[in-house]
């Protein structure tokens, strides 16, 4: 798998360590592991648009045909904009976010005949169904795209998202009853090391692809 764009570069650093691959098969990512991996890509895009977002002609330059940052600009936020609308209320937090990610992947899945299962509450029975990593890597430069937007368009709204604690108790109770949400809630990361993350992260591609946007990205 090659990165020659940043969505893609950023779709690959979010799969690559949970990709397996068999004795006598090729490489895959299980469905719960590829479901996991979207919560950490959503946040640190969303990181990457809220840092960028004065300066984000520039920052597009990553992600865009020469000269069409601007016409970029005018749609990059309409995704995040139709997720909030049908969410139908303000989250609490990037899981709140994404919580009509789980029965969309399903569904987009089971249409092809790809899964046996649509309804999200059957999830249990394709958690650990083998997906092919090129369709993980196109289906996360999308929500890589839209996280990015949604940093830029919502910036009040990424900072409460990005500043939530979970109440811990509440984590337990819901891991206990059978949720896979692991044994104890993520930690909350101060914004400003968000930030130097998420900058970190993408400093490598810029140095190899665009050395000339690392100064007035500041990296």
């Amino acid at each position: 798998m090659k990165a020659n764009s940043l969505l893609g570069y950023l779709a690959y650093q979010s799969i690559s360590s949970m990709v397996k691959k068999g004795l006598f098969s090729k490489s895959y990512i299980f469905l719960l592991d590829y479901l996991i991996s979207t919560y950490s890509l959503y946040e640190i895009c969303s990181v990457l648009g809220y840092t960028y977002r004065k300066n984000f002609t520039v920052f597009l330059q990553l992600m865009s045909e020469e000269g069409r940052q601007e016409d970029l600009i005018k749609v990059m936020g309409k995704p995040a904009e139709e997720r909030l609308a049908g969410l139908g209320h303000d989250p609490a937090n990037f899981y709140d976010l994404l919580a009509s990610e789980k029965s969309k992947l399903m569904m987009d899945l089971h249409k092809p005949g790809i899964i046996k299962y649509s309804n999200s509450e059957d999830f249990p029975k394709v958690s650990k169904f083998k997906l092919r990593p090129d369709y993980a890597v196109f289906r996360s430069q999308i929500l890589a795209a839209e996280a990015i937007g949604f940093g830029f368009q919502y910036p009040e709204l990424t900072e409460r998202l990005i500043s939530y604690e979970f109440d811990s108790e509440e984590w337990t109770k819901w891991h206990k009853i059978g949720l896979d949400i692991g044994a104890e809630p993520p930690k909350r990361i101060p914004r400003a090391q968000l930030q130097a993350d998420a900058k970190a992260l993408i400093t490598p591609f810029v140095e190899s692809l665009r050395p000339d946007l690392v100064e007035p990205l500041a990296l």
